[in-house]
């Protein structure tokens, strides 16, 4: 049997939140028709011919609506726009009904599992009505079937964890009826206690079932990763875009049918602020488009490093700790009468300054001119600055 977990490997694009949320009830409609008719049914036909597999089969299928009115309601709940109290959205509500689900199923199981141990001891002879069982539970087992295939097809297409529960709590409700069918063989071959085995089979796929639901539900709000397959593609899309040398610090997490990214992107370390800022929106923008299951991204800009550093990276003081001692220490010289423009680029092993000057002082101001070697000098002088050099504009 197939974990039931939502297929986070698929890279469709999801639909918009309203059809998400029409496709959605639409399913979700469709199986409480089918589960009000079958519960009634598998109860009523159970308790007239005291079948109790018939009635744990029933009573699962009841249960079915339950789930259906937490879906209906988790799913209108969890489109609503980001708010101050929710700034990532409200994605984690279909986590929680997911989680709801499987623990009503696993009360459910652990109910019908003590009921069914009881008439192991107690058996009653249901050879006569073996037929309306078989009947009954094979009319049920086709019809929770298709319904299985049907709310599994629209849960994938739709990313949708919840939709893919209630999809699972359909296809338990197939097997239990598969054991039902098989009981009431047992039944009509004249063996009583066949049914009471059959109800505590059902008993425990039902439990089973709820488990793994619980369990994914957890790991999701414990901010599990995204699949493999989906970080390899969030790879594939940050390595295509020009100017981006590498990355690292690539986290992901899933929200409901979305995935929460962020990302450090390594960039030449020369090039101006205004650049990376638009490398790093180049990355943001093109997952989004093109990979429509992510929900947010945030992309920090870091300088490239060859090498990863032995030791861990010194912070450097800021523009606003050096201005005041590279004035102090450039004051008097000639031809400098206030500070001109100067970028700072900070690299491992420190700072290196460049000091732009008027292209009318480059007659003056040359390369090997006294000027800018007394520049120079004064400025390797200050803490962290391993390098000076300047330019005319």
């Amino acid at each position: 049997m197939h974990k039931p977990s939502a297929d986070h490997d698929s890279i469709s694009n999801l639909p918009s939140a309203r059809d998400r949320l029409k496709l959605t009830q639409r399913a979700t409609l469709v199986g409480a028709l089918i589960n009000s008719l079958l519960a009634l049914a598998k109860i009523l036909i159970g308790v007239l011919i005291h079948s109790q597999s018939l009635v744990a089969d029933g009573i699962h299928s009841l249960s079915d609506l339950v789930t259906d009115a937490v879906v209906l309601w988790a799913a209108r709940k969890s489109q609503k726009d980001p708010d101050s109290e929710h700034p990532y959205g409200h994605g984690r509500i279909e986590t929680a009904a997911t989680a709801l689900i499987g623990i009503i199923l696993l009360l459910m199981g652990l109910s019908v599992a003590l009921s069914a141990v009881t008439r192991l001891w107690q058996p009653l002879d249901q050879k006569m009505f073996g037929v309306w069982i078989f009947a009954t539970a094979l009319a049920s087992l086709l019809s929770k079937e298709w319904l299985f295939q049907y709310t599994n097809r629209m849960a994938l297409y739709l990313h949708s964890p919840l939709l893919h529960a209630n999809a699972w709590h359909h296809r338990s409700d197939a097997l239990s009826s598969l054991l039902v069918v098989i009981g009431a063989v047992v039944v009509m071959a004249g063996w009583p206690v066949g049914d009471a085995i059959a109800a505590l089979a059902v008993a425990g796929l039902v439990i089973n079932i709820g488990l793994k639901l619980i369990e994914n539900s957890i790991m999701e709000l414990i901010d599990t990763s995204a699949s493999l397959k989906q970080r390899e593609l969030i790879k594939d899309m940050i390595r295509e875009v020009p100017g981006v040398r590498h990355y690292h610090q690539l986290r992901t997490r899933r929200m409901g049918p979305c995935v929460f990214m962020d990302v450090h992107i390594e960039v030449d370390p020369m090039i101006s602020i205004s650049e990376g800022h638009n490398l790093s929106e180049t990355v943001r923008i093109r997952l989004l488009e093109n990979l429509n299951w992510i929900g947010d991204v945030t992309v920090h800009v870091d300088i490239c490093k060859e090498n990863e550093p032995k030791e861990p990276p010194l912070v450097f003081p800021l523009r606003e700790e050096l201005l005041p001692q590279l004035e102090k220490c450039w004051r008097g010289i000639p031809g400098i009468d206030r500070m001109p423009r100067l970028e700072l680029h900070y690299f491992e092993d420190g700072i290196e300054a460049v000091l732009f000057l008027p292209l009318g002082m480059a007659e003056t101001v040359g390369p090997e001119s006294p000027t800018a070697l007394k520049l120079k000098e004064c400025a390797t002088k200050v803490c962290h600055i391993k390098n000076f050099r300047f330019c005319y504009i």
